[in-house]
């Protein structure tokens, strides 16, 4: 934890985070210090609090890096959720919004951050599908079922026996009670596509042998 953050009250917090009635989808960010961001607002949840918690946790090892979470309390209705600062640039930096494939990225990550090695930061993991493996297996379903939606199960079937043997713990009924949430919150209304022929056009070599004959 930073080391500022140890001498702050909730109260000096709160001070600190002036725009609690902003209309921001509920919420607000503000840069305390020079490592420390708060999310605050009426939408900001104990339960986001723990599910960016249990990402952090997840993410150890990976790519990925997620926001150290320091502190989570709640003020006149109003939470708060203390986290790690990562420097990065906004996606809506790295490309126009007219154009429709990053503006259904933008909606189904909410708030990102690119890094300057090139590797994704997300910001708002209840909105990003909780963590990175349920949005990354609904996206490959719900792509996939006006597509190919057996290949695509094939899919993340194989990802899910990749993720076994990196060590990952991979419970597939619990990741599938989230896909729902996800959906409503990202994907609804969104038009993704994929070329499934190019995409097995490649002969990956994938874990599920069904995916092999079928490439």
């Amino acid at each position: 934890m930073a080391n500022e953050l140890q001498y702050l009250s909730d109260d000096d917090i709160v001070r600190l985070c002036p725009h609690a009635d902003a209309e921001n989808g509920g919420c607000s960010l503000e840069k305390i210090s020079g490592n420390v961001l708060v999310k605050y607002g009426w939408s900001v949840t104990n339960d986001e609090a723990a599910n960016q918690i249990y990402a952090y946790t997840q993410s150890q090892g990976t790519k990925i890096r997620v926001p150290e979470v320091y502190r989570y309390f709640q003020k006149s209705g109003i939470g708060y959720l203390v986290m790690e600062f990562i420097d990065g640039i906004p996606l809506a930096d790295l490309a126009p919004w007219d154009n429709y494939l990053m503006q259904d990225l933008a909606q189904a990550c909410y708030r990102d951050i690119i890094l300057s090695n090139g590797s994704f930061c997300l910001l708002d993991w209840e909105f990003a599908g909780f963590y990175p493996r349920v949005f990354e297996k609904y996206c490959i379903l719900f792509i996939g079922q006006k597509e190919d939606y057996g290949y695509a199960n094939d899919l993340a079937d194989s990802l899910d026996s990749i993720y076994r043997k990196s060590g990952l713990d991979v419970d597939d009924e619990h990741l599938t009670g989230l896909l729902n949430r996800v959906y409503k919150n990202n994907l609804n209304g969104g038009t993704l596509q994929i070329d499934w022929e190019a995409v097995k056009g490649f002969n990956v070599h994938l874990e599920n042998p069904n995916m092999l004959t079928r490439a």
